[in-house]
């Protein structure tokens, strides 16, 4: 049982009720459990693999977890938990299911997840390795247990690592104890020319929204606010506080707004845009900060046409793209993935777009991405080598180039 704790405690998992073919198949006398788990867009690396292939290895011949990989972001990876409810096809095993309250108790009702709880009792080893609170936190109402438990011995799912090299060089001597203490040190090291906060925004921004909440819950009032499920509102107190907290989070982080000028140089077998520091005269340099005021939005004619006609976009619409700020030394950019778009519908309505991109692609992408150097991303001029494409290759060109690219995966 200690190998399906494993499991268990650092992922928290649900088994679905369905068909029998999906939750579990007999193969030569092995168990063979379907389970869908990520892979990180931006490290290409296969989450909880090293945890599955244990799990493998120590029920050989008895139990194997048989993964469905998918490049997803877990906002992703949650709204594919939906469809695959309605048509019957979820795994043996989910994850992530506690993120969708409403869907979690629509799920409980309809008795598409077991009841661990008898499966628990029998187990006192199982039992015994997660603390009473914990055990409490995942209990429902009528006593029963939908989400494996996770040990606090085993996992944490939040916390904070600190450089203390780069703190030393800020003149900071110990690690901040109280919120005042923590903003200050964010000060201190802004001055000292060091980027205070590095904070895990891809998906979900979930990190900044732990540090906000966490902050929020120190007050009697905010404590109160965030034990509700489901706020009436949000213009309150608490909210706004969350909300500020939030903004001065972002105020600490790597932004590229040191520059008077910036240009787009555009990738098109890999479907990225990144946007540089540049000098003024280059033909693909835009104006990105006037008074101390950083633009929103700008327009590049240049790459519209073809970007357009490459994604197969609707040339009546407007697109919008997540922009990753990312650092090699003190050089700066800004990666824009272009398959993951969003159509602007109307004010603050968007539709998400479906531009899929092949998994070896994506998985290309993100290694290369990782590869850019300092020269790179320094080099002046139109084209550039790693290969950040300025100058505007032909369709043929392109087409060319990708089947290059994928005859040699």
């Amino acid at each position: 049982m200690a190998a399906v704790m494993v499991i268990v405690m650092l992922t928290a998992l649900t088994g679905c009720a369905g068909k029998e073919n999906i939750r579990t198949r007999k193969k030569n006398k092995v168990v063979e459990i379907p389970m869908i788990l990520t892979v990180d867009s931006s490290t290409g690396n296969k989450n909880e693999e090293e945890v599955v292939e244990r799990f493998n290895r120590a029920y050989k011949g008895k139990y194997h977890i048989d993964v469905d990989w998918v490049m997803e972001t877990e906002e992703e990876y949650r709204k594919n938990l939906k469809r695959m409810n309605v048509t019957d096809e979820l795994p043996a095993i989910i994850t992530d299911l506690r993120m969708l309250p409403s869907f979690y108790q629509m799920m409980i009702k309809k008795g598409r997840i077991e009841d661990l709880t008898p499966y628990i009792n029998e187990d006192q080893e199982w039992k015994d390795m997660i603390e009473p609170s914990v055990m409490e936190s995942v209990r429902e109402e009528d006593g029963k247990i939908y989400l494996g438990p996770i040990s606090t011995a085993a996992f944490a799912c939040s916390g904070v690592f600190w450089n203390r090299e780069l703190f030393e060089r800020a003149g900071i001597s110990r690690f901040p104890e109280t919120w005042e203490e923590f903003w200050k040190c964010c000060e201190k090291l802004k001055a000292a020319g060091i980027t205070p906060l590095a904070l895990h925004t891809e998906g979900t921004a979930w990190a900044p929204m732990l540090l906000a909440t966490a902050e929020v819950a120190g007050s009697e009032e905010g404590a109160a606010f965030m034990k509700q499920l489901y706020p009436d509102t949000y213009q309150n107190e608490p909210g706004l506080k969350i909300a500020g907290t939030l903004k001065k989070l972002f105020q600490y982080t790597t932004r590229l707004d040191d520059c008077e000028y910036v240009e787009l140089l555009y990738h098109p077998i890999l479907q990225v845009v990144i946007l540089r520091k540049s000098n003024h005269g280059f033909s693909t340099t835009m104006r990105w900060r006037d008074d101390n005021d950083v633009h929103s939005a700008f327009s590049a004619r240049a790459f519209s046409g073809l970007v357009f006609q490459t994604l197969n976009w609707r040339r009546n619409c407007r697109y919008q793209c997540r922009g990753i700020c990312r650092g090699q030394g003190n050089a700066k950019f800004l990666i824009f993935e272009l398959d993951e778009s969003r159509i602007l519908t109307g004010k603050n309505q968007y539709e998400q777009e479906n531009c899929s991109m092949n998994l070896k692609c994506r998985l290309y992408r993100s290694k290369w991405v990782q590869s850019i150097t300092v020269s790179d991303v320094m080099e002046s001029g139109q084209v550039v080598e790693n290969p950040m494409i300025g100058a505007i290759p032909s369709r043929n060109e392109v087409q060319r180039e990708l089947d290059d690219l994928l005859m040699s995966m």
